[in-house]
């Protein structure tokens, strides 16, 4: 994996929690229509925090890949692991989110490509002119 690999791996990371965020604001309104007709959801307690803290996780990569600080990504990604850790720690079930918890796997799956691949990410050099060229890509399509 090149730096522009890395970089690129890094914000589809950051459009995949977007998505996560934004499925979960969707199962909030469902889960508050459903309690409101007098159903109780298993994850309703479950959903609000995990989308406060999914938010607050893209926003750090966001952060950290506006940076162009390779140390700062590479913080972010193994906290997004956390978070999902403390989660299944706490027994509550990513199963239970319908995709939610298939595109978090996918999430992981990403990160752990991209943390065994750590040195190209973190040669800051390399990194830079990676973002750069990921950049110019970009902007080319």
């Amino acid at each position: 994996m090149n730096a522009i690999e890395w970089v690129k791996q890094c914000h589809e990371i950051e459009n995949d929690l977007q998505k996560l965020v934004m499925l979960l604001e969707l199962m909030e309104k469902e889960g508050k229509k459903r309690e409101e007709e007098g159903f109780q959801d298993i994850c309703s307690g479950f959903i609000p925090v995990a989308k406060r803290n999914m938010l607050a996780e893209k926003d750090a990569l966001t952060r950290a890949i506006n940076s162009i600080n390779p140390r700062k990504i590479f913080y972010s990604l193994c906290s997004i692991q956390g978070t999902y850790k403390y989660f299944s720690d706490e027994n509550l079930a990513w199963s239970n989110l319908w995709n939610g918890g298939a595109l978090y796997n996918s999430i992981l799956d990403k990160i752990i490509i991209l943390l065994q691949h750590e040195k190209v990410g973190l040669r800051e050099n390399e990194f830079k002119e990676g973002l750069l060229k990921y950049d110019n890509l970009e902007e080319n399509r």
